[in-house]
């Protein structure tokens, strides 16, 4: 009885959009922003379901929804709340419908426009299928990805090349003539490199980027799948990530070098892209195909706060990149931010408490 009243209680409240999936179908999730809204919300639903006291929601060593245990498909309810360094995900299975719930890293992006991880590996997956491809024809044993993922950042203390050279104060005279160069998919490139089957599936996805904004999604979530500790990946496509990653941070490194020796100024790496000042660097390898470079910020007014956090003036319109929530975004929206108040946003830490869900942990 109890699992009908949440059934209604999902069509008469905020939650009346939730997307659900039959049976153990884990094809539609819920994904919240992890702001203050977000938060709340994600909280209110996460108290609701303690107060379940439901079962344990029994899941494959793969990660799928087990079907042995027939409480899950019959007419009561079980959950499962996982926690990773990437977000949360609760699996709810009530009267034989399943409910995925994640909430992911802070992004100014609409959380409508935006697929799960898991969504993007699944279509991924189904591609390839339809390519006469069985992507667990590609895997390794799990101890051999954990090897290699190790390795690659023991040698390379991380695995992504995230680091501004010129970090700045609110005080210090902003850098001008500064431009930013994007590889177009590298991980992408590296990928087809690792596993040539795979070109077609991957230069499709690139192709239709612009008509499916998904398709970015998956490009981009399923090198973290790759080598994801989570028990349905469980490293098995660890070497294939890998391979893809050392190559994107040769070709950034190996651009860098040519800028360098060129006499521009190398500000930073933000993955794959470059931050540099002076005249603008054209060269061959310039160009809209998979793996060639741009220049997609030109004669940029710059500053650096740290490594994973800067502002710019391109054009009279300003944009700040800084991952997290912030003091400032309660009471600012981002797109109001002006030049200067990066340096007045400080990051506020949650934690996940799974008695209580979200949690503000402290400021600094």
């Amino acid at each position: 009885m109890e699992n009908i009243i949440w059934l209604s209680y999902f069509k008469y409240t905020e939650f009346a959009d939730l997307k659900w999936n039959i049976c153990n179908c884990r094809q539609n999730t819920n994904i919240f922003k992890l702001d203050e809204a977000g938060i709340k919300k994600f909280n209110k639903l996460y108290h609701h379901i303690l107060d379940l006291d439901a079962y344990e929601t029994v899941t494959t060593p793969s990660g799928g929804i087990s079907t042995s245990a027939k409480y899950q498909l019959t007419n009561s309810y079980s959950c499962k709340t996982t926690v990773t360094a990437a977000g949360i995900e609760i699996i709810l299975i009530l009267n034989t419908r399943v409910y995925l719930f994640t909430i992911n890293n802070f992004s100014n992006r609409p959380v409508e426009d935006k697929i799960s991880p898991w969504e993007a590996w699944l279509t991924f997956k189904n591609l390839l299928q339809s390519d006469g491809q069985n992507i667990n024809d590609f895997s390794i044993n799990p101890k051999l990805g954990k090897s290699i993922k190790d390795e690659f950042i023991s040698e390379n203390s991380k695995m992504y090349l995230i680091k501004m050279f010129n970090h700045m104060s609110e005080k210090d005279k902003p850098l001008e003539n500064c431009h930013h160069i994007d590889f177009n998919s590298s991980f992408t490139t590296g990928l087809i490199k690792y596993h040539p089957e795979w070109k077609k599936v991957l230069t499709d996805l690139y192709d239709g980027r612009k008509d499916n904004k998904t398709n970015k999604d998956i490009l981009n979530f399923i090198i973290g799948c790759m080598h994801s500790s989570k028990p349905q990946f469980n490293y098995r496509w660890a070497d294939a990530a890998i391979a893809a990653i050392a190559d994107n941070n040769k070709r950034v490194l190996s651009l860098a070098a040519e800028l360098d020796q060129a006499g521009r100024t190398i500000l930073g790496y933000n993955t794959d892209g470059i931050w540099y000042q002076g005249e603008i660097y054209h060269s061959k390898q310039e160009g809209t195909k998979l793996g060639q470079w741009k220049t997609d910020h030109k004669n940029c007014l710059f500053r650096s706060k740290s490594d994973g956090a800067y502002e710019f003036i391109e054009d009279g319109k300003y944009e700040v990149v800084l991952r997290g929530l912030t003091n400032l975004d309660k009471i600012k929206p981002r797109d109001e931010w002006q030049f200067g108040d990066i340096y007045k946003a400080e990051i506020i830490n949650y934690k996940f408490d799974i008695t209580k869900g979200f949690v503000k942990d402290e400021v600094y």
